[in-house]
C-alpha cells in the first residue's frame, strides 16, 4: 500500500467514525479489504482507492468504511457492568412512572444491545418491554445483520448463559440462532455516525415522546480508544446533549472521561465507573 493511498483511507475512516490507523496496521488494512478488492477487481488496496477517487460513491465509500470498522463485540461484556445494570440501574429507572430510554451508541452486530435488552427484562422479571432502546452503528452491514438477529452458535455461547439462550433465542437452521422478537421489539437500530457535527438522532421510534429524544442510560462503549484524544471530548460532548439531566453514560473497561471534557464528571458505583452531568 502506498502512502498516499494509506492517508487517503485513515482520513476516510476518521472522518466518518473518528477512528485513527497508526501506519503499523497497514498490514491488517490490506487484509480486511481483500475481499473487496476482489470482487471489484482492483487488483490491490491501491487500485481500490483509484478506482474510489474515479467513481466516488457513498455506497462504496460505506462499504470501505465497515470493511475498515473494528467490530469486536460480544452479549454481556464486561460482566460486571450489565450486572450493576440488572441489579441497581435499571431497578431503580423501571421504577419511574414512565419507562426509561436507552441508547447503546456504538451497537456493532447488536450484541451490546441485546444485552441491555436481556438485562431490562430480567430487572422486569422475564417480562420483555415496549421499544425503550435505541441501538446505533456507523458501519451500515452491522446495524442491518444487529436488526436480523441472527448468531452463531459461538457468538451465543460467548456470554449468555444457558437459561438466556433457551429463552430468548431459537434455532435458525446451520447451528444458528436467532433473537425472539419480543427481544428484538425493544429495539430500533439505525446508522449513526457519532462524528456527526452536530449530532443529530430523528425518528428514534422509541415508545418515549420527548423530542429531541432524551435519554436515561447511554453506552459508548469501546469505541473512543479508537479516537484521537481531541475528538473524543468532542463526541462525548455531542452525545451528553441527549443525556438526561439525572441520566447515565457508561464508557468501556479502558475508557476514562478525556481532559478538558466540559459539564461531565466520573462517578464510582459498585465497581463501576460512571458518567454524569455536572
Amino acid at each position: 500500500m502506498r502512502e498516499p493511498t494509506f492517508q487517503y483511507l485513515t482520513n476516510l475512516v476518521r472522518r466518518h467514525t473518528g477512528m485513527v490507523y497508526p501506519r503499523e496496521r497497514t498490514a491488517y488494512m490490506t487484509q480486511a479489504l481483500r475481499p473487496l478488492v476482489d470482487r471489484l477487481e482492483a487488483g490491490t488496496v491501491d487500485g481500490l482507492v483509484e478506482h474510489l477517487r474515479q467513481t466516488p460513491s457513498m455506497a462504496l465509500v460505506s462499504t470501505v468504511v465497515s470493511a475498515l470498522t473494528v467490530g469486536e463485540t460480544y452479549f454481556y461484556r464486561d460482566a460486571h457492568v450489565f450486572s450493576y445494570l440488572e441489579t441497581r440501574l435499571l431497578p431503580q429507572l423501571l421504577r419511574r412512572p414512565r419507562l426509561p430510554a436507552i441508547w447503546s451508541a456504538a451497537c456493532s452486530s447488536g450484541q451490546e444491545a441485546y444485552s441491555v435488552a436481556l438485562a431490562l427484562a430480567s430487572a422486569n422479571r422475564q417480562h420483555p418491554l415496549p421499544r425503550i432502546i435505541l441501538a446505533s452503528d456507523v458501519d451500515q452491514a452491522a446495524v442491518g445483520r444487529a436488526r436480523e438477529g441472527v448468531y452463531t452458535q459461538f457468538e451465543t455461547s460467548r456470554g449468555l448463559s444457558g437459561f438466556h439462550r433457551a429463552r430468548w433465542f431459537r434455532k435458525d437452521g446451520d447451528g444458528h440462532q436467532r433473537v425472539r422478537s419480543e427481544l428484538r421489539d425493544m429495539i430500533d437500530f439505525k446508522v449513526l455516525s457519532l462524528c456527526s457535527s452536530p449530532l443529530l438522532i430523528s425518528g428514534s421510534g422509541l415508545v418515549d415522546p420527548r423530542y429531541p429524544p432524551v435519554f436515561d442510560v447511554i453506552l459508548v462503549r469501546n469505541v473512543l480508544i479508537y479516537m484521537e484524544l481531541e475528538d473524543r471530548a468532542r463526541v462525548l460532548e455531542e452525545v451528553a446533549r441527549y443525556l438526561a439531566p439525572d441520566g447515565t453514560m457508561l464508557l468501556g473497561a479502558a475508557e476514562l472521561l478525556p481532559p478538558g471534557t466540559h459539564g461531565l464528571r466520573t462517578v464510582m458505583e459498585e465497581g463501576v465507573t460512571l458518567i454524569r452531568k455536572g
